[in-house]
């Protein structure tokens, strides 16, 4: 293949891999995530081999398939918590706390969730300080802490209207 902009093929690849993944596509995705994550490491752009592993994770664990997720979410958690890629550090907690979420691992699954938000605090994430709040509070709901669910549920609704974002709230 002989190709003058790999950064710009990386993001056609990234964009692919997301539409196959949102049209159940697995096999399409996972071909095409796993492209875009060779090819973002051969030109050493750390941050795309990230975002590649965060994507492959997340097919991955849409697929049922827990432990290839959760091998992928955590190498993708390495590289961003080594290059300090703020937000992408926090998508990737997210993401780890559904798959352990998903295993019956809720006291990690909570944990991730806090230390992600806290980071989502400390960098004014806010469209992730609610969506955050969110998740916590599903997991209060499955634990019959209805209240504490409540209360999450309410404060990620305030946000999101002060955001002018509703749209957020249809994930």
């Amino acid at each position: 293949l002989a190709f003058n902009d790999e950064r710009g093929l990386i993001h056609v690849l990234e964009h692919l891999g997301f539409a196959y993944r949102q049209q159940a596509m697995y096999d399409q995705a996972i071909e095409t995530i796993q492209l875009h994550c060779h090819l973002a490491e051969t030109i050493q752009d750390t941050y795309r081999v990230c975002t590649a592993l965060r994507n492959l994770g997340n097919v991955y664990f849409e697929q049922g398939n827990n432990e290839q997720a959760f091998v992928s979410l955590i190498n993708a958690l390495a590289i961003a918590q080594e290059y300090s890629y703020l937000r992408e550090n926090i998508d990737v907690l997210n993401d780890l706390a559904g798959v352990l979420w998903s295993q019956s691992n809720k006291n990690q699954a909570f944990q991730y969730l806090q230390q992600a938000l806290e980071m989502a605090i400390d960098i004014g994430y806010q469209q992730m300080i609610g969506y955050l709040i969110g998740n916590i509070g599903v997991l209060y709901d499955t634990n019959g802490d209805y209240d504490a669910a409540l209360s999450c549920y309410l404060h990620d609704l305030r946000l999101n209207i002060a955001l002018g974002s509703l749209t957020l709230l249809t994930r």
